[in-house]
Formats: structure tokens, C-alpha cells, sequence
């Protein structure tokens, strides 16, 4: 989703809000990955790194620096009403759920409160002008990018029967990423970090 806001000139950036994940929950999702990686070692799969796994809340795409202060207002409006609480990666998927994966992912679970604040940035970011998701909001980590799904049937398969070691972890504050592309996969840079209550 981008802004609708009208845009002036100068070099755009890309921009994303998310939370990130403890070194635990790291260590078990590259885990996990390293079980699929050895057993589909000539598949076509853009594996995440385990440092950039994160939950996302909200994807800007590319906004101008007028944006981003709008942006950074608004997250810390949202960000002041909202406490501390704990989220659970557990359990497996991929999307889309019905046909050939696109995207492998480990599920993020918690008391509603993601969804929540999910919820409150669409609507105060759509109030300065952002254009809202079309897909409804599903909380989880990206940790595989399938580039030949016709033929990840057996991959997706493995990922999902596998099970994951549970982590619980408590999540005290909401990011702002910038994510800058680079020939060996984006770089993802903190723009600025809101405490939780």
C-alpha cells in the first residue's frame, strides 16, 4: 500500500512498520529453515536471514520525506495508546492458502492486541491519506519467498507438518523500517523505535 498523498520531488524511500523478534525466536525459525534448506537444497527459495525476521504491521512502499514525518506523527499517536504485551510464534503456513505457496511463514499469536494495533494504524495512517490494505490483517514471519511455486508442493508440505519449537516473548516497542534494496536482498535500517506502555 502507498500513500495517495501527492508526492514531491526528490529520492523516495521505502518504508515499513513492524515489530521485531527476539534472538530466541531467531534461532528457532533458522532452525526450522535449515531443515527445509537441506531438504530441498536445489530449490528456487529466497530464504530470509534470520537478523531481518520481523512481524509486519503495516507496509508504506515508497514515500517522500514529508511522508515519513506524517508517518512518524502518526505511529507515535498510535504507539501512546497501547501497552505491552505477549506474542507466540507458533505454528506454520503459506500463502496464498489455497493453491501453489508463494510465501512460507511462521504464525504469530497473541491475545488480539496485534491486531489491535494493526487495526488503529490503518485507520489514523488512512486519515493522513495512505491508502488501507485490501487484505485483511494476518499476523506472522516471512521466512521464505517460493520463486518456482508450481513445483513447491513437497517444499510447502515439509514446512507445514514440521512442527516449531514454541517461543513466547514480550513485545515493548514498534519500529519503523526503512527497507533499502541491495543486489544481495534488502537491508532493512531503523528509522525510529516507539516504546510500548
Amino acid at each position: 500500500a502507498t500513500s495517495k498523498i501527492g508526492r514531491k520531488s526528490g529520492r523516495m524511500k521505502r518504508f515499513f512498520i513492524a515489530i521485531d523478534v527476539p534472538e530466541k525466536a531467531r534461532r528457532a525459525a533458522a532452525a526450522h529453515i535449515d531443515v527445509l534448506r537441506r531438504a530441498f537444497p536445489r530449490s528456487r527459495v529466497g530464504w530470509e536471514r534470520p537478523e531481518k525476521l520481523h512481524i509486519t504491521l503495516k507496509f508504506l512502499g515508497d514515500l517522500n520525506d514529508e511522508q515519513v514525518v506524517g508517518l512518524r506523527q502518526t505511529v507515535g499517536k498510535v504507539v501512546r495508546q497501547s501497552e505491552k504485551f505477549t506474542v507466540t510464534i507458533a505454528g506454520t503456513g503459506s500463502f496464498p492458502p489455497g493453491g501453489h505457496p508463494r510465501i512460507l511463514w511462521l504464525g504469530a499469536e497473541d491475545d488480539g492486541t496485534l491486531e489491535t494495533i494493526a487495526a488503529r494504524l490503518e485507520d489514523e495512517l488512512a486519515e493522513s491519506g495512505f491508502s488501507r490494505e485490501k487484505r485483511p490483517f494476518s499476523p506472522h514471519i516471512t521466512i521464505a519467498r517460493v520463486r518456482e511455486p508450481r513445483s513447491s508442493g513437497e517444499l510447502a508440505s515439509l514446512h507445514t507438518q514440521t512442527p516449531i519449537e514454541s517461543v513466547a516473548f514480550e513485545v515493548h516497542e514498534i519500529v519503523v523500517y526503512e527497507s533499502k534494496p541491495q543486489p544481495s536482498g534488502s537491508v532493512y535500517s531503523t528509522i525510529a523505535n516507539y516504546p510500548l506502555r
